[in-house]
């Protein structure tokens, strides 16, 4: 009876826990929420009106299915996508249900604090919102619209495709999701959250760690939109780094992998047994995010214009970024701002391997000293690309919600 405002939150990233603490401190309820699922997607019926949208799109997909399939495997391709069809939408069904009992328990003045809504599961939360007037926000959760070449074949699902409202880290997402066909959302820039700004806090390096870790974004079947090399060409292209380059450094290396949430393959990686053959490379395959471990390097390399990225560059320290032509490359204008402000290497040059591994056998001194001479430029990148302000970003968002939705 306290409160008179809330705040309900399906999920979380860094920037939904700093806006919603901030809330907390104004006298705002924040609310943790779950869809209200009784039944499941078999107790489901579709309307006339779902029914009727296989048949509309039906033709599309015929000639589509036709230009890649053989003959006598259309039908049954056609018949797999309609039945995939039908249970998206009966999910789709489900979760609007399972919304609408939820957010319509109580009365108070709310709106809903999302991550990532670009999926069914948002959708369905986005529409349940809009009939009941609640505004639906939703704040960047990483750093890849900007920079990534392969996500402007995604748009539909950007946050601002569902979101009333977007809080975003830079000036330069902003610009891109306004230029989409589906934006939606109003757009407010409010900076980084704190714990990527606190990457720049440096600690003592313990030097029995190697100071040059390599972060892998090596992740099998992830589709066309991300790679457009199979995984065992994906596989190939680690391997060949590792092999060419890593292996023969004159420093000790940590390969770090990717946390992995779900397996796609039931054998082991093979890069990892090539990793596990290098005299000077520590295989760390525990399954802890890299903002933990920032600390104990000197020296950061990746690959893939991913939201991994954020981690290394707001630490401060030397960022070795390797731009994979056919895989999550930078689009034209990050390389060009990333190429002064870190260090890019791309592997489709003459000489790549030869090149990186005579640039990384330099003393960690040297390479450190030339980090130094891109400051200027790396100031520049990090306002346009990364953060346009310092701190503050909960705060900043957290006044823009209680002025315009939470009056």
């Amino acid at each position: 009876w306290l409160f008179k405002k809330e705040i309900l939150m399906p999920n979380e990233n860094e920037l939904n826990i700093e806006i919603a603490t901030s809330l907390a401190l104004r006298g705002v309820k924040v609310s943790k929420i779950e869809p209200d699922l009784l039944c499941n997607t078999k107790d489901i019926k579709l309307d006339k009106n779902t029914v009727e949208i296989y048949s509309a799109i039906a033709p599309i997909i015929h000639a589509r299915i036709e230009e890649w399939v053989v003959e006598p495997a259309v039908n049954v391709t056609m018949e797999l996508f309609k039945s995939h069809l039908e249970r998206q939408l009966k999910q789709f069904k489900l979760l609007v249900n399972g919304w609408d009992k939820v957010i319509t328990r109580n009365a108070l003045m709310r709106a809903v604090l999302v991550n990532s809504p670009g999926n069914i599961r948002g959708n369905a939360l986005s529409y349940v919102c809009r009939k009941k007037n609640i505004p639906l926000i939703s704040s960047q959760h990483g750093v890849t619209v900007e920079i990534s070449k392969s996500h402007s074949m995604l748009h539909i699902g950007f946050d601002n495709s569902v979101a009333d409202t977007m809080f975003s880290y830079n000036s330069k997402i902003v610009e891109i999701e306004k230029n989409t066909y589906f934006d939606y959302s109003k757009h407010y820039i409010v900076g980084m959250p704190l714990r990527l700004i606190r990457m720049k806090h440096k600690k003592p390096i313990n030097k029995s760690i190697p100071q040059i870790v390599y972060i892998s974004t090596n992740l099998y079947h992830m589709g066309i939109g991300i790679s457009q090399k199979t995984d065992y060409g994906r596989a190939l292209d680690e391997s060949r780094i590792i092999t060419n380059v890593l292996s023969k450094l004159p420093h000790k290396v940590r390969y770090k992998t990717y946390p992995e949430d779900n397996r796609r393959y039931a054998d082991i990686d093979p890069v990892l047994s090539i990793v596990n053959s290098a005299n000077n490379i520590e295989l760390f395959c525990k399954k802890i995010d890299m903002r933990y471990l920032v600390s104990e390097h000197r020296i950061f390399i990746t690959t893939c214009a991913t939201s991994t990225l954020s981690w290394p560059v707001m630490s401060g320290k030397p960022v070795v970024f390797i731009n994979q032509k056919n895989n999550s490359s930078l689009t034209n204008e990050a390389h060009a701002s990333l190429s002064k402000g870190l260090f890019v290497f791309d592997d489709d040059k003459n000489n790549f391997h030869e090149n990186l591994r005579s640039f990384l056998s330099q003393p960690i001194s040297y390479i450190e000293a030339q980090w130094e001479e891109k400051r200027v430029f790396r100031k520049d990148m990090i306002k346009n690309y990364f953060s346009e302000y310092k701190g503050d970003a909960g705060k900043r968002a957290a006044k823009i919600i209680l002025k315009e939705y939470l009056i």
